[in-house]
């Protein structure tokens, strides 16, 4: 990190937002670090239908591509550097919503998805 601190001019973590968009992050690592920042990484394997290994090795990539201190750092830079599109969100509300219906708390409200309002 400090070479690409002493590439470029600014803060450290503003450089590392810019950074960010040049990563190679897939869509799938996108959406895992979506669901992640609301959920387990157990419930976001049941949610995008995968195993909770499968996950962490998402979370894992991502953590690596971004040069990030942990999972939650990287959800920061990920949610900060608005690398979430509208199509990624809303692919992740809909697995959500799928998920929640399927699982055993039905009787209490579904939660409200998604970072935009209407």
């Amino acid at each position: 990190m400090s070479n690409l601190h002493s590439e470029q001019e600014g803060p450290p973590h503003l450089i590392k937002l810019q950074y960010v968009h040049h990563a190679g992050l897939t869509r799938r690592e996108i959406l895992a670090i979506r669901i992640c920042a609301d959920y387990t990484r157990v419930e976001a394997g049941q949610i995008m239908n995968i195993s909770k290994f499968t996950i962490k090795n998402h979370l894992d990539n991502v953590i690596s591509k971004l040069r990030a201190s942990s999972a939650a750092n990287a959800i920061y830079l990920v949610e900060k550097s608005g690398l979430i599109s509208p199509e990624v969100e809303a692919e992740a509300d809909d697995l959500i919503r799928r998920w929640w219906a399927t699982t055993p708390h039905k009787e209490q409200e579904v939660p409200s998805f998604g970072h935009a309002q209407p």
